[in-house]
């Protein structure tokens, strides 16, 4: 009957969320491919206006995950 009301399918996964005394199920949606390649270019265009190099983000992940590990 919920599953009816709230249009959702069989299988369909969720994100729980409380504040420690409420509890909030929350349907996970696959993110339209239009909204993903607008963020991807908003991001892009950040990247490029902050002078950002590829080489750039691959040092910073690199640091990030020896830091994870210390």
């Amino acid at each position: 009957m919920i599953r009816s009301e709230c249009h959702l399918e069989l299988g369909t996964k969720f994100i729980v969320i409380t504040d420690g005394e409420n509890i909030l199920l929350k349907p996970i949606e696959k993110p339209k491919l239009s909204s993903f390649k607008a963020l991807l270019s908003k991001s892009q265009n950040f990247a490029k206006e902050q002078g950002l190099q590829q080489s750039d983000v691959t040092n910073i992940i690199k640091k990030v995950r020896h830091e994870r590990r210390s």
